[in-house]
Protein backbone atom coordinates (compact mmCIF):
# COMPACT_ATOMS: atom_id res chain seq x y z
CA UNK A 1 0.00 0.00 0.00
CA UNK A 2 1.14 2.98 -0.90
CA UNK A 3 1.60 6.54 1.67
CA UNK A 4 -0.79 9.08 1.02
CA UNK A 5 0.65 12.60 0.49
CA UNK A 6 1.33 14.89 3.36
CA UNK A 7 -2.21 17.03 3.98
CA UNK A 8 0.24 20.39 3.29
CA UNK A 9 0.78 18.57 -0.48
CA UNK A 10 -2.78 18.22 -0.98
CA UNK A 11 -3.24 21.40 0.14
CA UNK A 12 -1.10 23.36 -1.84
CA UNK A 13 -1.90 21.22 -4.89
CA UNK A 14 -6.14 22.19 -4.72
CA UNK A 15 -4.77 25.59 -4.51
CA UNK A 16 -2.92 25.64 -7.36
CA UNK A 17 -5.05 23.81 -9.06
CA UNK A 18 -7.91 26.03 -8.27
CA UNK A 19 -5.72 28.97 -9.10
CA UNK A 20 -5.02 27.80 -12.61
CA UNK A 21 -8.67 26.86 -13.76
CA UNK A 22 -9.30 30.87 -12.32
CA UNK A 23 -11.83 29.75 -9.90
CA UNK A 24 -10.27 30.88 -6.81
CA UNK A 25 -12.83 33.80 -6.71
CA UNK A 26 -15.70 32.11 -7.70
CA UNK A 27 -15.20 29.79 -4.74
CA UNK A 28 -14.63 32.23 -2.50
CA UNK A 29 -18.03 34.25 -3.95
CA UNK A 30 -19.64 30.32 -4.07
CA UNK A 31 -20.19 31.15 -0.03
CA UNK A 32 -23.14 33.63 -0.35
CA UNK A 33 -24.96 30.42 -1.43
CA UNK A 34 -23.30 27.63 1.31
CA UNK A 35 -23.93 30.62 3.81
CA UNK A 36 -26.88 31.78 2.71
CA UNK A 37 -29.40 30.30 5.68
CA UNK A 38 -26.63 31.29 8.16
CA UNK A 39 -26.46 35.11 6.97
CA UNK A 40 -30.72 35.78 6.51
CA UNK A 41 -32.25 32.50 9.02
CA UNK A 42 -33.88 29.74 8.11
CA UNK A 43 -37.58 31.51 7.54
CA UNK A 44 -36.20 33.82 5.15
CA UNK A 45 -33.66 31.48 3.23
CA UNK A 46 -36.91 29.40 2.44
CA UNK A 47 -38.55 32.43 0.74
CA UNK A 48 -35.56 34.06 -1.03
CA UNK A 49 -32.20 32.80 -2.44
CA UNK A 50 -29.50 33.75 -4.48
CA UNK A 51 -29.78 33.34 -8.29
CA UNK A 52 -26.67 34.90 -9.67
CA UNK A 53 -23.63 37.40 -8.97
CA UNK A 54 -22.41 39.23 -11.46
CA UNK A 55 -19.70 42.56 -11.37
CA UNK A 56 -20.74 42.46 -7.69
CA UNK A 57 -24.32 42.75 -8.00
CA UNK A 58 -26.45 39.84 -6.39
CA UNK A 59 -29.30 39.05 -7.19
CA UNK A 60 -31.80 37.04 -5.22
CA UNK A 61 -35.00 35.06 -6.00
CA UNK A 62 -37.88 36.29 -3.60
CA UNK A 63 -41.49 34.17 -3.30
CA UNK A 64 -43.43 36.85 -3.75
CA UNK A 65 -44.37 40.69 -3.45
CA UNK A 66 -44.76 40.47 0.28
CA UNK A 67 -41.06 39.19 1.17
CA UNK A 68 -39.79 40.91 -2.04
CA UNK A 69 -40.56 44.33 0.41
CA UNK A 70 -39.53 42.64 3.50
CA UNK A 71 -36.41 41.54 1.99
CA UNK A 72 -35.78 44.94 0.53
CA UNK A 73 -35.95 46.70 4.05
CA UNK A 74 -33.24 44.04 4.98
CA UNK A 75 -31.04 45.14 2.16
CA UNK A 76 -28.59 47.15 3.76
CA UNK A 77 -28.31 44.84 6.47
CA UNK A 78 -27.65 42.07 4.71
CA UNK A 79 -25.27 43.80 2.58
CA UNK A 80 -22.96 44.67 5.47
CA UNK A 81 -23.46 41.08 6.73
CA UNK A 82 -22.15 39.50 3.56
CA UNK A 83 -19.02 42.05 3.74
CA UNK A 84 -18.18 41.52 7.63
CA UNK A 85 -18.97 37.62 7.64
CA UNK A 86 -18.12 36.42 3.47
CA UNK A 87 -15.21 39.24 2.89
CA UNK A 88 -17.39 39.57 -0.45
CA UNK A 89 -18.05 43.53 -1.43
CA UNK A 90 -21.06 43.62 -3.06
CA UNK A 91 -21.95 47.09 -4.87
CA UNK A 92 -25.66 46.51 -5.03
CA UNK A 93 -28.77 43.98 -4.31
CA UNK A 94 -31.33 43.25 -6.68
CA UNK A 95 -34.41 41.41 -5.80
CA UNK A 96 -36.73 39.50 -8.15
CA UNK A 97 -39.73 37.66 -7.73
CA UNK A 98 -39.87 33.97 -8.89
CA UNK A 99 -39.38 30.31 -8.04
CA UNK A 100 -38.00 29.02 -4.93
CA UNK A 101 -36.28 26.01 -5.11
CA UNK A 102 -35.85 23.31 -1.79
CA UNK A 103 -32.72 21.97 -3.08
CA UNK A 104 -29.42 24.08 -2.85
CA UNK A 105 -27.93 22.91 -6.46
CA UNK A 106 -31.27 24.24 -8.51
CA UNK A 107 -30.32 27.69 -6.68
CA UNK A 108 -26.86 27.61 -7.77
CA UNK A 109 -25.86 29.63 -11.00
CA UNK A 110 -25.66 27.63 -13.97
CA UNK A 111 -22.30 27.35 -14.57
CA UNK A 112 -21.63 26.03 -11.14
CA UNK A 113 -23.96 23.21 -12.28
CA UNK A 114 -21.88 22.31 -15.26
CA UNK A 115 -18.62 19.88 -15.16
CA UNK A 116 -15.76 21.35 -16.24
CA UNK A 117 -13.17 18.81 -17.81
CA UNK A 118 -10.05 18.15 -16.72
CA UNK A 119 -6.36 16.89 -17.31
CA UNK A 120 -5.43 13.50 -17.30
CA UNK A 121 -2.88 14.55 -14.54
CA UNK A 122 -5.56 16.36 -12.83
CA UNK A 123 -7.73 13.39 -12.90
CA UNK A 124 -4.87 11.19 -11.28
CA UNK A 125 -3.87 13.47 -8.71
CA UNK A 126 -7.86 14.40 -8.20
CA UNK A 127 -7.61 10.75 -7.49
CA UNK A 128 -4.78 10.69 -5.06
CA UNK A 129 -6.31 13.50 -2.94
CA UNK A 130 -9.54 11.07 -2.84
CA UNK A 131 -7.61 8.33 -1.67
CA UNK A 132 -6.08 10.43 1.21
CA UNK A 133 -8.46 12.25 2.23
CA UNK A 134 -9.31 10.54 5.59
CA UNK A 135 -6.31 12.49 6.72
CA UNK A 136 -7.66 15.33 6.64
CA UNK A 137 -9.61 16.28 10.81
CA UNK A 138 -12.05 19.13 9.27
CA UNK A 139 -15.23 17.27 8.78
CA UNK A 140 -17.20 20.30 6.93
CA UNK A 141 -13.78 21.18 5.05
CA UNK A 142 -13.68 17.16 4.06
CA UNK A 143 -16.88 17.86 2.69
CA UNK A 144 -16.92 20.20 0.93
CA UNK A 145 -13.29 18.93 -0.99
CA UNK A 146 -15.13 15.85 -1.71
CA UNK A 147 -18.55 17.65 -3.45
CA UNK A 148 -16.18 19.33 -5.31
CA UNK A 149 -14.18 16.40 -6.53
CA UNK A 150 -17.54 14.27 -7.01
CA UNK A 151 -18.58 17.56 -9.37
CA UNK A 152 -15.23 17.73 -11.46
CA UNK A 153 -14.11 13.86 -11.72
CA UNK A 154 -15.10 12.45 -14.42
CA UNK A 155 -17.29 8.86 -13.93
CA UNK A 156 -18.39 10.28 -10.24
Amino acid sequence: MSKSPPLALVGTFLQDFFFKKHWSSKLHEYRIWTHWETLVGPQISKRCQPLKLSNHHLTVTVANSTWLTQIQLMKSELMHKISKELRIQLNDIYFKVGEISQELKSSLPAKAQEKTPLSDKEVMSLNVWKNSESHLKDSELKKIILNILKHYTPNS
